[in-house]
């Protein structure tokens, strides 16, 4: 089962990837996708409740080479940097 996913960027700049209701590995799948869509440096929020997220959202975002930061239970901010993991030519 999947929850509402509102990939739209808010007033604030940032954008917001609801990806409550959702069970890992899909909301850190969920984040990948928007993060590599958006450009670099830009803010996104993903809020989940799975409990598994608590650990893997982190872990995904380190091995990336994403600045993580909790913001709150089931809330994230993460900004993909100009030169991450998935921008270096393999």
């Amino acid at each position: 089962m999947t929850g509402p996913v509102n990939d739209e960027p808010s007033k604030s700049g940032e954008t917001l990837i609801d990806a409550r209701g959702m069970r890992c590995p899909m909301p850190v799948l969920r984040l990948r996708k928007i993060a590599l869509s958006e450009p670099a440096g830009r803010t996104l929020v993903l809020i989940a409740d799975d409990p598994a997220a608590r650990t893997d959202v982190p872990a995904f975002c380190a091995d990336m080479g994403w600045l993580c930061q909790k913001r709150g239970e089931g809330r994230w901010r993460v900004v993909r940097p100009a030169r991450s993991r998935e921008d270096v030519p393999r």
